[in-house]
């Protein structure tokens, strides 16, 4: 069972009851809400409507294209932390390098939280002591 899949559905199928529909599935019920006619005091429950289901777009998609994160295991530069202990998806303890890279957003120490931008990449692979990567000139 895909368990991060599960919890998003109920999560989405437990907030959609709420919203006052009789339908079955919560398909159903978001379709009966943006048919539903809406007056302007309404604007509020609308507002917060929308941003749960632009949340939940959002989850949804990174459930199915998950941003790629490498980890470094070395020490962080700023901090010297070489791991860090968080929750996995099923709420296990589980130990990670402390450095993590996702190619758009940058690195990310999870112990101090320090970031480097993908700008700094070269400068951080030498203040690490890495090579650069192939094919680029450092």
């Amino acid at each position: 069972m895909w368990t991060d899949g599960l919890n998003l559905k109920i999560e989405i199928d437990d907030t959609t009851r709420c919203w006052g529909s009789d339908a079955a599935t919560a398909p159903a019920r978001l379709r009966a809400l943006a048919a539903r006619a809406w007056r302007p005091q309404d604007a509020a429950a609308v507002e917060q409507i929308a941003g749960h289901v632009e949340s939940w777009t959002v989850s949804v998609k990174s459930l199915l294209s998950p941003a790629s994160v490498k980890h470094i295991s070395v020490p962080c530069p700023a901090c010297g932390a070489t791991s860090v202990s968080r929750r996995d998806s099923a709420g296990e303890p589980v130990r990670a390098p402390a450095l993590q890279i996702v190619t758009e957003l940058g690195c990310t120490c999870q112990a101090c939280r320090y970031v480097w931008s993908p700008a700094y990449y070269l400068h951080l692979a030498k203040v690490l002591g890495l090579a650069a990567p192939a094919g680029v000139i450092g």
